[in-house]
């Protein structure tokens, strides 16, 4: 707040006027503390640069009249009061004028709740647009024309849907309008999508984010895979909480907080069962569902633009997510080798989350932590005695052969058939003669 304080005490020395503006003025109403503080001003950007001449800054986006002021090391938006002019791409807007009336500026805001200033040299609020009393009431309300503001920027779509979640519910109006233009959702780039979705599960309210994406149609146009979820049944004596989608909907609440690559691995858990349920008998099941639901995962985030990292985590989660059920079955070596995955730990979050979305079985978790327990003092992925150069000291060139006979020997070293690798090279000759 001292930058800001500084930034607008300058600007008011030189003969401008100059506010906090947007989120910040929202956040510090509520009592937090803004990550960030954007700045407007009557003076247009040349001046803006000339009052900072001794400071270093960037004019990333002049023409849009905003110049990026650093101070200590941190930078500071400073944008022009403006007019926004029509925008054909619906991104933003095709040209800006400037003014020096701050009501004008207000008018061409999102969000009423975005829409206020503050001037902190006499602590004033300025709120041309019913922001505080929406604020108070928890609604989401866009200024002015609904349909006027979403022409400008489609996605502010999506935001609509975040801040409705995070602060209270979507005004019926606004609520209207997403659901008019919700099919235009296609003109924004994907990666904006994903990054809204992403932010989205980052407030830690699942229920209410599907729930608004379902409200306001944007739900079919950006994860259709959902709406066939909800429409997806389930075993009763497995899920009595109702169709796959109210499952999933358990699971992402037990996962709030996590890793966003664990939340998504639980939003997509069980998209498969759209492709594998069937009805067999007084019996619903949903084999394979693991295997196709990761690869839809992979269609779905690939789709939004993902990066490649993440929807290898995401999918191998949703792959791997009912191997748990199998580890107590397995023989040791197989047990350590599964421990050993890197995506272990999220799994196993990812299996308690599954079993408190239906009924609340614990016997597979009991049974994985008492050989989590019991293996405690081994390392679960110790380095091999044996590798492919001993294999190949003996006789053996052909490759594939080289791989199958390492794999083995591990095997037998995590059952603990040898002990260090003089046992091991033993066993090797022996395993030849």
């Amino acid at each position: 707040m001292e930058n800001a304080k500084f930034i607008i005490q300058r600007l008011k020395d030189n003969g401008y006027e100059a506010y906090i503006a947007g989120g910040a003025v929202r956040d510090m109403l509520m009592g937090v503390q803004p990550h960030d503080y954007d700045i407007v001003t009557s003076a247009i950007p040349e001046e803006v640069e000339r009052v900072f001449s001794d400071k270093k800054n960037l004019a990333i986006r002049k023409s849009f009249g905003v110049i990026v002021v650093i101070i200590n090391d941190i930078e500071y938006e400073i944008a022009t009061m403006r007019i926004d002019s029509n925008s054909s791409d619906g991104r933003r807007p095709d040209s800006v004028e400037f003014t020096s009336d701050i009501k004008q500026d207000a008018m061409r805001r999102d969000f009423t709740i975005n829409g206020m200033y503050y001037a902190p040299l006499n602590s004033e609020i300025i709120d041309f647009v019913g922001g505080r009393e929406d604020l108070k009431k928890g609604l989401v309300r866009f200024i002015g024309n609904p349909d006027d503001r979403i022409e400008e920027d489609k996605l502010r779509m999506m935001r609509a849907v975040r801040f409705g979640a995070r602060f209270g519910t979507i005004e019926t109006s606004t609520l209207e309008a997403v659901k008019r233009h919700a099919h235009e959702i296609h003109s924004v780039s994907k990666e904006r999508i994903q990054e809204e979705l992403i932010k989205m599960l980052k407030i830690g309210k699942p229920r209410k984010i599907i729930d608004l994406l379902f409200k306001t149609g944007l739900m079919h146009e950006i994860l259709p895979e959902f709406e066939i979820l909800k429409d997806t049944i389930q075993d009763v004596r497995w899920h009595p909480e109702g169709n796959a989608l109210s499952h999933t909907l358990l699971v992402m609440e037990a996962l709030v907080g996590e890793s966003i690559e664990l939340q998504f691995g639980g939003m997509f858990h069980d998209i498969g069962k759209i492709e594998t349920t069937v009805i067999e008998g007084d019996r619903v099941s949903s084999k394979g569902h693991a295997k196709a639901g990761s690869r839809i995962t992979r269609e779905i985030m690939k789709r939004l633009k993902f990066s490649n990292d993440m929807i290898e985590t995401v999918a191998e989660l949703v792959y791997d997510h009912m191997k748990m059920i199998e580890v107590p079955k397995m023989k040791k070596s197989s047990q350590k080798r599964f421990f050993a995955q890197d995506n272990f730990s999220m799994l196993f979050k990812l299996h308690a989350a599954d079993r408190k979305g239906g009924c609340d079985r614990t016997e597979t978790l009991e049974a994985v932590q008492a050989l989590l327990d019991k293996y405690a003092s081994e390392p679960v992925k110790p380095k091999p005695f044996i590798d492919g150069r001993d294999i190949m000291a003996i006789g053996i060139k052909e490759g594939k052969e080289i791989g199958r006979i390492k794999n083995e020997f591990y095997d037998m070293q995590l059952e603990g058939m040898f002990s260090d690798r003089e046992q091991a090279l033993e066993h090797l000759k022996k395993y030849f003669d």
